[in-house]
C-alpha cells in the first residue's frame, strides 16, 4: 500500500518543478504578447529622430504603442507614466502593467525593474528620468522621461500633457523646468549598464 506521506511529497516535489519550469515560459509570453501586437505597425512618429532609434531601438517599442493607442496624450491610459512602463517592458524588464510616477519614483520599485540611483552629473543615455510636484489642485502629481542622445547632444523623450503627446526637449531644458517644479526628483540608470553599453557602442559603430 502506498504511503499517502510519501505521495504527498511526490506531489509537491513536482508541482514546484512545474512552476519553476512554466514561470519563465508565462513570463518570456507576457512580455513577447505586446511586441507581437504592434510588429506590423509602421511607426509614423518623427519626433525622435531615426538616426536615435537606430541607436536606442527600446524607444522604438513604446513610440509604436503611443501610436496605436490614439497617438494623443491621455492621462492614465496614453501619459507619461504608460510612455516609460512600456519602456522599461521594451528593456526586457518586468512591467506588465502601468507604473504611477508615485511608483517611479521609488528605489524598490525600480531596483526590481533593472534601474538604479544615479546622480545628475551621471546621467547616461536610456536613464528615466522621474520627478513628482504640486499640481493645480494642490496634489502631489508627477512626470517622467527617458533620456536618449541626438548627434552626441542628450535629449529627454516623453509623453506631456502641456505638447498633447510625445515630445522631446534638451536635457538642460527639461532638468530646469523639472527642478522648478519638483518636490522629489530622481533619475534612474541601468543596472546593467557596462553590458548594454556595449551593446549600444555597437549601434553607433554600425549606424555612424
Amino acid at each position: 500500500m502506498a504511503n499517502p506521506r510519501k505521495s504527498k511529497k511526490r506531489i509537491l516535489i513536482f508541482s514546484t518543478l512545474a512552476v519553476i519550469l512554466i514561470a519563465p515560459l508565462v513570463f518570456a509570453a507576457k512580455v513577447a504578447a505586446p511586441f507581437i501586437a504592434v510588429k506590423d505597425h509602421i511607426l509614423k512618429q518623427t519626433v525622435v529622430p531615426p538616426e536615435s532609434l537606430q541607436l536606442h531601438t527600446e524607444l522604438i517599442y513604446p513610440l509604436q504603442r503611443y501610436e496605436t493607442q490614439g497617438n494623443e496624450y491621455i492621462w492614465a491610459d496614453n501619459d507619461c507614466s504608460t510612455f516609460v512602463s512600456d519602456y522599461l517592458l521594451a528593456c526586457g524588464k518586468p512591467a506588465f502593467s502601468r507604473l504611477t510616477t508615485l511608483e517611479l519614483i521609488q528605489d524598490e520599485t525600480m531596483a526590481w525593474r533593472g534601474f538604479i540611483p544615479t546622480s545628475h552629473e551621471n546621467i547616461r543615455p536610456g536613464d528615466i528620468i522621474v520627478y513628482r510636484y504640486t499640481g493645480k489642485k494642490g496634489d502631489m502629481v508627477g512626470h517622467t522621461g527617458i533620456v536618449y542622445t541626438h548627434k552626441d547632444e542628450i535629449h529627454v523623450v516623453h509623453n506631456s500633457a502641456g505638447t498633447n503627446g510625445i515630445a522631446t526637449h534638451p536635457l538642460d531644458e527639461f532638468l530646469a523646468d523639472a527642478k522648478t517644479r519638483a518636490k522629489r526628483l530622481k533619475i534612474y540608470t541601468r543596472s546593467d549598464y557596462a553590458s548594454w553599453q556595449k551593446t549600444f557602442e555597437a549601434r553607433q559603430t554600425s549606424n555612424p
